[in-house]
């Protein structure tokens, strides 16, 4: 009897993955009680805007807050005409903040 339920966990930490186990467990163990702001930093290419915003904002909906809270996008390399479209199409999307700058100190 003891044999079994030995060969059941095992087989569930197979199933699960031991180091995924662990980092979950881990993760659960460090958890502040106020999580910091996260946000997923993107920059913007030319022509491919959108189709960029739109997998960031999927990735987002897909895998929640653990990515980040919100998205910031840079779009400084982007004409004013693909600005006007991107604030048209996610106006009522509140998890993207578009910006012209970015100032990155000690890189």
């Amino acid at each position: 009897m003891v044999e079994f339920f030995i060969f059941l966990l095992l087989l569930l930490l197979a199933l699960l993955g031991l180091s995924e186990t662990i980092c979950v467990f881990v993760n659960w163990l460090l958890k502040p009680k106020c999580q910091a702001q996260k946000y997923l930093l993107i920059f913007l290419t030319k022509g491919f805007a959108e189709q960029q915003l739109l997998q960031a904002t999927e990735n987002l909906n897909w895998r929640g807050n653990i990515v980040a809270n919100r998205i910031l996008a840079y779009v400084g390399d982007i004409d004013a005409e693909e600005k006007e479209m991107l604030s048209r199409r996610f106006e009522y999307n509140k998890n993207i903040v578009f910006t012209d700058v970015v100032q990155i100190k000690g890189i």
